[in-house]
């Protein structure tokens, strides 16, 4: 509508949303003592719902949906059997996954590179084993009884190097058995185990293994390490 000199405008003489019908019709409006004393005693007692029959009433537990009359949550209730009790666990973050979820989450683990960067003794050792042009790959999935991804394995020898962080291993020159690692709480003498374990159980696959500790490996050179891969070609360990 376009305004035109002269028309009188339509909320002429009209105070802010009075003396009409509006939705905010009571914007400004005073009420009376009695009428608020009222309107909170209906507030208190849920009069103004007298007579109306509750939604739930007669309804227990979770209420029906529209979805064929199943509970919204759908396990209400329900009773699992022993088989599925056994496929379902938690994860670390408290989400439900199956059986045969968690084994697709573990071969895809075993695929996945950890860590993301070599450390630099393991660099380190890399760097001579270019240098003395001896293949081999990094981070390959050992698949044992305590699985893992070893630091650098050489396929011509069946060999296995660990280069242990002082830290992350807690070598027995700096750490107690009872001193714990920041990372999972494990105690030295624990991840001792852990790493004896696995040097087992690779042994009995056949592998041969090496475990140089990062204190070794900062001092090593060339030669020092040619002298340990002569070894093992030597005597098979």
């Amino acid at each position: 509508m376009v305004f035109v000199k002269g028309m009188i405008p339509w909320n002429k003489g009209l105070k802010m949303w009075e003396d009409r019908e509006h939705p905010r019709g009571t914007l400004g409006k005073k009420h009376s003592e009695e009428w608020k004393i009222k309107m909170s005693e209906r507030m208190k007692g849920n009069e103004f719902r007298k007579g109306i029959t509750p939604w739930n009433k007669g309804k227990k537990g979770l209420q029906k949906s529209w979805n064929e009359g199943k509970n919204i949550s759908g396990m209400s209730g329900k009773k699992h059997t022993e088989e599925t009790k056994r496929k379902i666990t938690l994860n670390n973050k408290g989400k439900k996954r199956s059986f045969e979820t968690i084994e697709k989450i573990k071969v895809a683990r075993a695929k996945q590179v950890l860590p993301f960067k070599d450390s630099f003794i393991e660099l380190k050792i890399q760097d001579f084993l270019t240098v003395l042009k001896i293949e081999f790959v990094t981070h390959k999935y050992m698949n044992i009884k305590n699985s893992y991804q070893c630091d650098i394995f050489i396929p011509s020898m069946n060999l296995i190097i660990e280069a242990d962080g002082d830290f992350f291993h807690m070598n027995p020159n700096k750490f107690s058995p009872e001193d714990r690692t920041f990372k999972n709480g494990m105690t030295a003498k624990e991840k001792w185990k852990l790493d004896l374990d696995r040097t087992k159980q690779l042994l009995e696959k056949g592998y041969k293994v090496i475990r140089i500790w990062e204190n070794e490996i900062k001092k090593m050179t060339i030669e020092d390490f040619k002298e340990k891969i002569i070894e093992v070609r030597k005597n098979g360990i």
